[in-house]
């Protein structure tokens, strides 16, 4: 029973990794984000050199970074660490801030937690369709966020637009 038991947790977790969307969600308060510094981290530019590097693998043009989605992935991230699980909570407020920011006229949304590489992370979202979905999608800009708990675990927040 309790190996059943650990299967059952374990596939809960894988499921809570792949996580994708680019859908609306139900929106709720986010608390205050710790930090708004809009300055990648060498992690952050990684990870963004990577997915790149996929798309032009892909005949995609390579997305620019943008500071302002990077303010709003770095708030959310910063909520589902208050929160302790990866969520695509209030995406809808995201998708419209957006919007209203730099004209978005479509936004897409990856999340994910606890891998400790950048190239870990972009290998799960590619073996995702969903994540790969918007990796390869017809989008412009984007903005990664990775920041780690209090337990050292990292949650990422990957925003596009067009």
């Amino acid at each position: 029973m309790k190996i059943l038991k650990n299967i059952l947790w374990l596939f809960a977790v894988f499921m809570m990794l792949a996580c994708s969307s680019d859908t609306t969600e139900d929106i709720t308060d986010n608390p205050d984000p710790v930090n708004q510094n809009t300055s990648m981290t060498p992690f952050e530019v990684q990870i963004l050199q990577l997915i790149n590097n996929h798309r032009n693998s892909q005949d995609l043009t390579t997305l620019t970074h943008n500071d302002d989605a990077y303010s709003i992935a770095l708030e959310h991230t910063n909520y589902m660490i208050g929160q302790g699980q990866i969520s695509h909570d209030n995406f809808s407020a995201r998708a419209e801030n957006l919007t209203q920011r730099v004209s978005a006229q479509r936004v897409g949304e990856n999340v994910a937690f606890r891998y400790p590489t950048a190239e870990s992370v972009v290998q799960a979202w590619l073996d995702s369709s969903g994540h790969r979905r918007n990796i390869e999608g017809d989008f412009t800009h984007t903005a990664i966020v990775a920041r780690k708990n209090s337990d050292g675990d990292y949650y990422f927040t990957q925003l596009f637009y067009r």
